[in-house]
């Protein structure tokens, strides 16, 4: 995981809350906490935040993953309706048929693999949801939402739509037998990632509206100061100039090339989109669900694998690849490491 997820979790989570934090360096952020906020965690309405011990400093507060603070920013934000949890208590389970459904959805391409045992668990599911805001000489909003199961990190966009067809209820608690889940900063890590991804194909019809905007502009331009160079390169031609006259209707020339290149490269810049992404709330859900234990074997190394049935959906989660991070149907295992990879990563 890598070092700066953990400061940008805290930025906007403080954006939720109505406060304000910015980098000051790396591992320093300064923080603006609201009067409500900083008495409810005990802090100054100004500090700065550290996130490396050998930088902490007496006029502020040290973060690591294991700190109170984050349990407690989480209890805000659950109070405060930004954050809301149901369950469904009751649905049926698939109980036998999942070997073959192994066979018919994922394809282990160079592993053997043994179905060990099913089991019925809780699955947790957390919706992230974000506001995108596009900006250029126009601007484009939109919302996402992306799902992850909290204990394999399978992308389930479509889950949230299908409580409508079952019972749910809200709930404060966490269901019992529930699956491990990951911790919450490395869930909206990965989903930053992603956003990513599919932002560049949510954005690519405003893209090339854009591009063609710059490309009629630059044509103009060209048009233009081609216009002007052409003039003055006719005139050099057309009258026999004197050796001074001549270097400064050519040093006339080089000063015009050089502004329709400043020109050109001014509407790189003014067309160039500037995306602000902000989390703007989230949604667990939790629900009865089949837990595969599967062992996986690639030469002389094994281990174990779990794959969730998931009665919703009514079918078998796709498996996540470790290096994009995407979802696949095809898994292929890393020779040291075991780790999944999808075809894609595989052939890299």
């Amino acid at each position: 995981m890598s070092s700066d997820i953990l400061p940008q979790y805290i930025k906007d989570l403080y954006g939720f809350l109505g406060g304000y934090a910015e980098s000051a360096r790396p591992d320093v952020l300064e923080a603006i906490l609201p009067p409500a906020i900083s008495v409810r965690l005990n802090l100054a309405e100004y500090l700065k935040f550290y996130f490396d011990p050998q930088c902490s400093g007496i006029d502020g507060q040290l973060i690591t993953y294991e700190s109170d603070i984050l349990e407690t920013l989480g209890q805000i934000i659950n109070d405060q309706a930004v954050f809301s949890q149901i369950i469904v208590p009751d649905i049926y389970l698939k109980k036998a048929g999942f070997e073959t459904l192994l066979k018919e959805q994922i394809n282990f391409v160079n592993v053997a693999y043994k179905l060990l045992e099913t089991e019925e668990k809780q699955g947790s599911y957390l919706q992230l949801n974000f506001k995108y805001t596009a900006i250029s000489e126009e601007k484009k909003e939109g919302l996402l939402a992306l799902t992850f199961n909290e204990h394999t990190f399978s992308r389930l966009d479509n889950l949230a739509g299908k409580c409508g067809q079952v019972d749910w209820v809200e709930t404060l608690s966490l269901s019992d037998n529930l699956l491990p889940a990951a911790p919450a900063v490395e869930l909206y890590n990965r989903a930053i990632k992603q956003t990513e991804v599919i932002l560049k194909d949510k954005l690519l019809d405003f893209q090339k509206s854009l591009n063609h905007r710059r490309l009629r502009d630059v044509k103009r331009l060209k048009d233009y100061y081609g216009d002007i160079m052409k003039e003055i390169k006719n005139k050099i031609a057309r009258k026999k100039l004197a050796n001074a006259e001549t270097d400064g209707e050519l040093a006339r020339l080089d000063f015009t090339q050089k502004e329709l290149n400043y020109k050109i490269s001014d509407q790189k810049l003014r067309y160039q989109i500037t995306v602000k992404l902000k989390a703007f709330g989230a949604l667990r859900m939790m629900m009865p669900v089949v837990a595969l234990k599967l062992l996986l074997r690639r030469k002389k190394l094994s281990r174990e694998f779990i794959l969730i049935w998931n009665p919703l959906l009514k079918t078998l989660e796709l498996p996540v690849c470790s290096c994009c991070q995407q979802n696949t149907s095809h898994i292929f295992l890393a020779e040291d490491t075991l780790e999944n990879l999808c075809p894609h990563c595989k052939g890299g």
